[in-house]
Order: C-alpha cells, then structure tokens, then sequence
C-alpha cells in the first residue's frame, strides 16, 4: 500500500504524464517497477490501463510476475487488464489463481465474478459475486457488482 504521501504524489505525476504521452520513459517506469514494489507496479499498470495501452499494462504485470507468481494482487489486476482487452478465458484463470492464493480478497472475488459472467458462465459469477458480498458485507464495490449480476 502506498503510504507515505511524497511517493502517492509521484505516483500521480507519472500518471499524468503517461495520460499525455502515452508511455513513460525507461527510468521513470523503472522507479516504479523496482525489485518487489508490488504497489508501484500496479500504480504503472493502472495508469497504462487509464490511457487506454491494454498491451503494455499487461506486459508490466506479467514482468512483475515473473519475480512473484504467487502475487494475487497482481494476478487479479492482470485479470483486470485481460476483461478490458476481452480476454474473458484468461481473466477467468487468472482471477481464479488470484482467489487460490487469497481466498478472501474481495478485488479478486469481484474480477473472479465479473470475468465469469463475461465468459458466459452466468450462474457461477452470480455466486462469486454473492461470495463477495458475504465476504465483505461493507464493501460497496462488492454490492454494486452483485446487484449487476442480479440485473
């Protein structure tokens, strides 16, 4: 989690620069990316994912990957990535292989529901998204794609 508010504040630099560029240079992305940085890694992917670069947020996931695979927060943003670019099949896996790590992590229970009902499997994401709710009654987000299955 990002905590301290000077590294929140670059982080959001970064962003808007890649919002306007479209890409970051090399060493500001490898700032972000450094050795573990679990949140700099997906503050660079959501920011590629915001400006609409599906290819290269995914890529800087699957790098991340490579160090830690059993990372859920990062398989559950990649899952996140993949239902963007419709990649329903994979964003299942992955949000799947997020949930095996961490069987309560509400983000990866949502993507989990999401990416199933995008896949066709109706009954199952309204379970998960059920799952959700019950896992974490306060969550918001959790009722909110619930209450989309239901519809």
């Amino acid at each position: 989690m990002v905590r301290h508010r000077a590294q929140r504040r670059r982080i959001r630099q970064r962003r808007r620069h890649l919002r306007r560029a479209g890409e970051l240079p090399a060493p500001q992305e490898d700032a972000l990316t450094a050795a573990g940085d679990t949140d700099g890694v997906i503050a660079l992917a959501t920011a590629y994912a915001d400006a609409r670069n599906h290819a290269r947020a995914e890529e800087v996931l699957r790098d991340a990957l490579v160090t830690a695979p059993d990372n859920a927060v990062l398989l559950a943003n990649l899952a996140r990535v993949q239902i963007l670019t419709r990649q329903y099949d994979a964003a299942t896996r992955n949000a799947y292989a997020a949930l095996a790590i961490s069987p309560e992590y509400g983000f990866a229970m949502r993507i989990y529901a999401v990416a199933l009902d995008a896949a066709g499997w109706v009954d199952q994401a309204l379970c998960m998204a059920w799952r959700g709710v019950a896992a974490q009654p306060h969550d918001r987000l959790a009722h909110f794609v619930y209450a989309e299955m239901l519809m």
